[in-house]
């Protein structure tokens, strides 16, 4: 598990809390390539 964070254009961020899954290869557009969202909060 771990968090991130992203600035998104208007000038908020996205956080979120993200697993690492070997079965799951394909980038997701919800977060970084590689990582399932599991939740995320627009601040």
């Amino acid at each position: 598990m771990e968090s991130w964070k992203v600035e998104t254009e208007d000038g908020g961020h996205l956080e979120g809390h993200s697993f690492r899954t070997p079965a799951e290869l394909e980038p997701t557009t919800a977060g970084p390539p590689g990582v399932v969202l599991l939740h995320g909060t627009l601040v």
